[in-house]
């Protein structure tokens, strides 16, 4: 199976099962780029974010860390990738950026995004840039900022939504510091191998003691610029194309030699 053109998906029989394009070409390019035996494998795939898939071992893009049971797969890399490359262009030095923190992000999610913009959206750089389906929360949105001028803070906020929060890989790749609670979903990326103080400041289940990691990170300098390098270097792995394909690749022969379906 070779990777289709861009003109070419819609013709695919299960393209509406799909809501954008990159999904698929994230599956295909394992096929593309290496010799396959499994081409006429029928793999079981969940769309979806924050669904349930039962006790079925099916392939998605994100599981909460207590499902045991779901196979991830690196799905939207695309999307998660490649304002990587905007940060390889653009970054600064940690000595070159200010002290302070940002973030931008939708309204959606459980409460708790709501409640944390409520809390910070008056002292810091903090602010929905896209309302979804909650006008109320029309008076807590700021100007939408690019991940450039992102990295011009030493420190970027991580926040779940109905699932990942899109920017954790980048903001690792970056030479600031992420901040986010404790991940409660997990990816390709392995986020719940993360370790506090070690590759990124740990925000609490409520989020609201953002001030206290901001008084310490004032103190403790150096020690954040180590984790902002901790950072870096753990997402790096994730951002090598040729050997992420050929941990994928392996990834499907050794599931297709454990899948069977009962038709």
């Amino acid at each position: 199976m070779h990777l289709p053109l861009l003109r070419e998906l819609r013709a695919l029989p299960f393209y509406k099962s799909y809501r954008d394009l990159h999904t698929l070409i994230d599956f295909f390019q394992p096929f593309d780029a290496l010799a396959s035996d499994i081409e006429d494998v029928k793999f079981p795939i969940f769309y979806g974010e924050s669904g349930a898939t039962d006790s079925l071992p099916i392939i998605r893009k994100a599981r909460h860390v207590e499902d045991n049971n779901a196979v991830l797969f690196d799905f939207r890399s695309l999307r998660y990738n490649s304002p990587c490359l905007t940060v390889d262009k653009n970054d600064k030095v940690w000595s070159k950026k200010s002290n302070g923190v940002v973030w931008r992000g939708a309204t959606t999610g459980e409460g708790l995004r709501e409640n944390f913009v409520e809390s910070y959206f008056e002292k810091y750089d903090i602010g929905f840039s896209t309302v979804k389906q909650k006008p109320h929360l029309a008076r807590y949105t700021k100007k939408r900022i690019s991940v450039s001028e992102q990295l011009n803070y030493k420190f970027i906020v991580s926040l779940q939504g109905n699932d990942l929060a899109s920017n954790i890989r980048w903001a690792l790749f970056s030479n600031s510091v992420l901040v986010m609670p404790k991940p409660l979903w997990t990816s390709w990326t392995m986020e719940e191998k993360l370790i506090p103080y070690v590759h990124y400041l740990p925000l609490n289940d409520e989020l609201t003691n953002l001030d206290e990691i901001l008084t310490w990170a004032a103190e403790n300098d150096t020690q954040c610029q180590e984790i902002a390098q901790n950072g870096k270097q753990y997402v790096t792995q994730f951002l090598d194309r040729k050997y992420n394909t050929e941990v994928k690749m392996m990834f499907l022969k050794e599931y297709a030699k454990r899948l069977e379906i009962i038709e």
